[in-house]
């Protein structure tokens, strides 16, 4: 199919009502929360002089075979430019159909803590694709030209003559 025939099937499907759409492309994302770890006697807490980002590690598969932080499994997926001060992260370098695990390292002043927990996600799969019946109904719609009638004069013959009949 030539590229202009398929630019003009699609932008025809986007405005005429009742043509199939192409959808969305699918998207996976995992959305991480956490919560600031709490100041103690030895630790101050993240302070405006002082602040804290964090540090996300995410391994394919169960938290049982991804083992420890320190296993080669586990990657950061943040780098120190990316990496959040907020207590969320989005991540969308995940694959439909996947389990990854997660866990969280507080960074501050160039020193990390120990890991958070673990948790694991089970990005769903991509929607199958529907299939397409037979349709039920069909109509046609007519619409009748509007005629316009134009008054002619019609000329009345008076008298006929056929040559070579004298």
């Amino acid at each position: 199919m030539n590229k202009k025939l398929s630019v003009l099937i699609l932008a025809l499907a986007a405005i005429l009502p009742g043509c199939a759409q192409v959808p969305p492309a699918t998207t996976h994302s995992v959305t991480l929360t956490w919560t600031a770890p709490a100041s103690n006697s030895v630790w101050t807490g993240c302070t405006t002089t002082a602040p804290c980002v964090y540090a996300v590690y995410r391994c394919t598969g169960s938290a049982t075979t991804c083992g420890t932080l320190s296993s080669t499994a586990w990657s950061e997926i943040t780098t120190p430019s990316t990496r959040p001060s907020a207590l969320t992260y989005v991540d969308i370098g995940v694959t439909g159909g996947t389990s990854y695990t997660y866990t969280v390292e507080t960074v501050q002043l160039n020193t990390n803590s120990s890991p958070s927990n673990t948790t694991t996600a089970l990005v769903p799969q991509t929607p199958g694709s529907p299939t397409l019946g037979s349709p039920t109904s069909a109509k046609l719609n007519k619409s009748r030209p509007t005629m316009h009638t134009q008054k002619t004069e019609v000329a009345s013959i008076t008298n006929l003559h056929v040559a070579g009949q004298d």
